[in-house]
């Protein structure tokens, strides 16, 4: 599948973004939401060093996935990060854009932490989480994957 792009987002604007948003609300997915709200979509993003945005874009412009990566808010650690609100379009699964997505976040996140945890809050998305190479953790309360970088 070639007809998409990987790029970091550093403004994205709200009409690009609702399509997206709609198709999770639709999923009874609210995560989107968040990423409304903590990155101020419509907005050029001000984050911090080790954070960003990443959004898959079909060849027309569309986006057709999201994901995000900041230092974990749980963890005192400043060489942890975490990967948050990767979402894919439901029509774009299983077609390897959310591994690419991730391989993306996970090569930005390489330059800044030593380890990355996600919440992974369905059986498909810890699936997901395991074949990219993260392992089960039972040591962190806001974290069920954890990988090396």
């Amino acid at each position: 599948m070639d007809n998409f792009t990987i790029k970091r987002i550093d403004t994205m604007q709200k009409k690009e973004w609702e399509q997206l948003m709609e198709e999770s609300r639709t999923e009874g997915i609210r995560h989107l939401t968040k990423v409304e709200r903590e990155y101020a979509i419509g907005e050029t993003l001000e984050l911090n060093r080790g954070e960003a945005l990443f959004g898959a874009y079909h060849m027309d412009g569309n986006l057709l996935a999201i994901g995000g990566l900041s230092k974990d808010p749980y963890s005192n650690d400043e060489e942890t990060g975490r990967i948050r609100r990767l979402y894919v379009s439901p029509s774009y699964r299983q077609k390897g854009m959310g591994s690419q997505l991730l391989g993306k976040i996970m090569e930005y996140a390489a330059y800044h932490y030593e380890w990355l945890v996600v919440m992974a809050d369905t059986p498909r998305a810890s699936q997901f989480y395991f074949s990219q190479g993260f392992l089960e953790t039972v040591d962190h309360a806001y974290a069920t994957h954890f990988l090396k970088t």
